[in-house]
């Protein structure tokens, strides 16, 4: 018997052993050897006894020698496992038939950078993996920071990433439905109006101490409400009776709407009363059914507060899950910092 047929014999004998949990069967390998070269069919009964005495050398073998000695023989023939990718999603349990509706709220205050990239587009493949909706949704209740040039920069830059929103949504323009919550959650008990001064409200905050506003009964607080309408910047401030003692600070009776005068660059001075960001942001999510949201770690403290104001204010619960914060070495990417040294001048511009 030839070298050449005592090296097919035993790389075939190699390749149903690792097939077959490190045993290989004579008849499969005799059978491969014929397959091969039919010619050698009148030989078969010394080819049998040349491969039964292969396979019980190679059945002693352990698989990883087996294959060990497989790949120096024909590596041709090692069968490739197919590197199962775990879904980045996979944590999330969404069933087939499961609702999906995500968003990305960015405020119009300075230009997106990587970390809106980041998080537009875990947003918008979740979304879309599940036939679900996505919103991009501007949160634009400050005045003092939404700028009108900002708008038109965030769309052309998540275009140009290859996001296209089911639904664009501006959060300036559900202020009647703020107003209506705001009410709501002051009548049952769970809002009101303050008049201490700014510096007061953070030191009784940091030390859990409760104002002397919060026991006032709720026709008291709704006729501060409308009050609130007329009254300068920083007279009152409505407040969401949280948990003064918590552990986390952000629901220590934090402020949900405030006094601005400063116009505001779709709604000029229309309003006057503006929420702030985890009432807003809380709102627009139980207004828009969303159903899942992913985004950085920064803001994981307001996780808990947002949850409680769709609670009191009777929406479903959205599911956020918090992601690393995106930095970069070497150089600043926090659009806040940027935004800061270009209106210092530190920066030319963006």
């Amino acid at each position: 018997m030839n070298e050449s047929l005592k090296t097919a014999i035993k790389k075939y004998a190699l390749q149903n052993a690792i097939r077959y949990k490190g045993k290989a069967n004579p008849g499969a390998v005799i059978g491969r050897i014929l397959a091969e070269n039919p010619s050698l069919k009148d030989k078969v009964k010394e080819i049998s006894q040349e491969v039964i005495k292969v396979i019980k050398e190679v059945n002693k073998l352990s698989v990883e020698k087996q294959e060990k000695n497989l790949q120096e023989l024909a590596p041709e023939l090692l069968e490739k496992k197919e590197k199962v990718e775990k879904d980045i999603f996979e944590f999330l349990n969404i069933r087939e038939s499961q609702k999906v509706v995500t968003a990305f709220p960015p405020e119009p205050s300075k230009y997106p950078h990587i970390g809106h990239a980041k998080a537009i587009i875990m947003n918008y493949e979740l979304a879309k993996r599940h036939n679900g909706t996505f919103y991009l949704r501007f949160e634009d209740t400050n005045p003092e920071l939404a700028d009108e040039e900002f708008y038109s920069i965030h769309m052309d830059n998540y275009k140009w990433l290859g996001i296209v929103p089911d639904k664009t949504d501006y959060a300036s323009d559900f202020m009647e439905e703020f107003y209506r919550h705001a009410e709501k959650v002051i009548k049952d008990n769970h809002a009101y109006v303050c008049s201490c001064q700014q510096q007061a409200i953070k030191e009784n905050r940091q030390k859990g101490t409760e104002c002397e506003h919060r026991f006032q009964q709720p026709g008291k607080n709704i006729e501060l409400w409308q009050e609130m309408q007329k009254a300068k910047p920083g007279k009152f401030v409505l407040r969401l009776k949280g948990h003064m003692q918590s552990h986390n600070s952000a629901l220590r009776d934090p402020v949900i709407f405030r006094i601005v005068d400063e116009s505001h660059p779709r709604k000029k001075k229309k309003y006057r009363l503006w929420p702030n960001y985890d009432f807003e942001s809380a709102i627009m999510d139980g207004i828009e059914g969303i159903t899942h949201r992913l985004r950085s770690k920064e803001f994981e403290l307001r996780n808990e507060l947002q949850r409680l104001i769709q609670t009191m204010a009777g929406f479903r619960e959205t599911q956020i899950y918090e992601f690393a914060r995106f930095n970069l070495e070497g150089v600043e990417s926090s659009g806040r910092i940027i935004r800061e040294k270009v209106q210092k001048k530190q920066l030319i511009g963006w």
